[in-house]
């Protein structure tokens, strides 16, 4: 008996399956670079919002010392937009990197700081003596810290605390401050340059140099450092002693402190934790500001960036001292470059462009950099806020980096109605996030920078 045909059923061909399997392949590859791209978006927004977070914690911790800036020798234009330059051996920004010569600028005091001059233990001692001889010793600059600090000689008085040996009740004296109508007196000698004498106030009054005055004399003359050193002199606390019976049983001094330090370099530094990088975290971005005036204001400009490092063990020092940012080009992660403003009637749109060789300015007109028209005088001053570069185009062999806005400052237009009609250009000085930047640390190492964000915030009165 014959066996019955099996019926036919249809099937794939090889040809059939491997055309399947590489457009299977096509769509996961797909779905891959949109995973990866969406993780890098991600990414990117994580960091640009913990950038925005950085600046307003920024503001919070520079604007106090910038509200109380201090212009002492006029020698920037208001308006203007400076780069702050870092203090060479401890990485804060400061406005007063020359310290030795005096500097341009100094910041008002901040917290009182109370320290005890002189005190008495054991009053049944014979030999107390009502005036102290503070020898070699006494106030020895009350304010030291790698001349970073300063005494502010304003705000300098002294409360002394006398009691009596047969009672043991307590007389406090009214407090110490300086007379400047008696420190004239002393000119003629060497040691008393920059002298000055407190008294106490509501007591008769005497001159220093009499038997029976009350005084304390400090040389606050300003160190090569530029540190004030406050060394006690001499001093005489007699006049409210007639019968002899009182010894001192306290001075202390009341003093507040300038500082030139606005931020260190660990607070505008964000981390993250790296097993392979120093102390098992590596920065992944930081920030430079920027400062200028504006009327009686002053205003400051926190320009975010991230980080990316050639080596896992790399640290961030960034290269913001004094003698970079007058460097040309400059090395500093935020860097001042020379471009020109136009308007694009056809598109209607402001662009920048290169006034020099392309290479030099291209990291500025990259698409995504935020940028910040510096000025370059009282008339022509530098940008309320900052603009975004959101497109290129290359029109006659010249790059053109279109911006989301116009360019303004104080309520006007940088570039000219004029220019804008006529289709001219106007030369600008911008500063913009570095593509590249080499850090200070030991290794010299390269580091990758990319803009995240800028702002700018109004911290006081200048």
């Amino acid at each position: 008996m014959r066996a019955r045909p099996r019926p036919y059923r249809p099937g794939f061909t090889l040809v059939e399956v491997l055309i399947a399997t590489f457009v299977i392949a096509l769509g996961v590859l797909g779905l891959l670079a949109l995973f990866a791209g969406a993780a890098r978006q991600q990414q990117v927004a994580s960091l640009t919002s913990r950038a925005h977070a950085h600046a307003r914690n920024a503001e919070s911790i520079l604007g106090v010392n910038f509200g109380n800036l201090r212009n002492t020798s006029n020698n920037f234009i208001p308006g203007v937009w400076y780069q702050l330059p870092m203090q060479d051996q401890f990485h804060y920004l400061t406005v007063n990197p020359r310290r030795a010569t005096g500097g341009a600028y100094f910041l008002t005091p901040s917290e009182a700081s109370p320290r005890l001059v002189w005190t008495v233990l054991n009053f049944d001692d014979a030999d107390v003596p009502v005036t102290p001889d503070p020898g070699n010793g006494g106030i020895v600059d009350l304010a030291a810290d790698a001349g970073v600090r300063r005494l502010d000689p304003a705000s300098l008085s002294f409360l002394v605390t006398l009691i009596d040996t047969g009672t043991r009740q307590t007389v406090t004296l009214p407090p110490y401050v300086r007379t400047p109508a008696l420190e004239p007196q002393y000119t003629d000698r060497p040691e008393t340059s920059g002298v000055a004498s407190y008294m106490p106030g509501g007591l008769p009054t005497s001159q220093p140099g009499q038997a029976d005055a009350d005084y304390i004399r400090v040389n606050l003359e300003l160190a090569a450092n530029g540190t004030t050193p406050a060394r006690v002199l001499d001093m005489n606390i007699r006049a409210v002693d007639p019968a002899g019976t009182l010894v001192i049983k306290s001075i202390v001094a009341f003093y507040r402190i300038r500082s030139d330090e606005l931020v260190s370099l660990r607070d505008r530094v964000l981390f993250q934790p790296d097993q392979a990088a120093p102390n098992g975290e590596r920065p992944v971005l930081a920030y430079s500001v920027l400062y200028r005036t504006v009327g009686s204001l002053t205003q400051m400009a926190v320009v975010s960036y991230s980080l990316t490092a050639g080596s896992g063990g790399a640290e961030w020092i960034p290269p913001e001292r004094l003698s970079d940012i007058q460097r040309d080009p400059q090395p500093t992660p935020v860097r001042g470059v020379r471009l020109r403003l136009g308007f694009d009637k056809d598109r209607q749109a402001y662009y920048l462009t290169n006034e020099g060789p392309e290479e030099q300015s291209a990291f500025a007109l990259a698409v995504g950099q935020i940028i910040l028209i510096a000025g370059t005088n009282a008339a022509n001053p530098g940008a309320d806020a900052p603009v975004t570069v959101v497109g290129q185009q290359r029109l006659n062999n010249q790059l053109r980096a279109y911006l989301d806005r116009a360019p303004r400052s104080g309520g006007r237009n940088i570039l000219p109605a004029q220019r804008r009609e006529n289709d001219q250009l106007q030369n600008v000085i911008a500063f913009a996030v570095n593509d590249v930047a080499v850090s200070l640390d030991n290794d010299s190492s390269e580091w990758r920078l990319r803009a995240l964000s800028a702002t700018v915030y109004q911290v006081g009165g200048n």
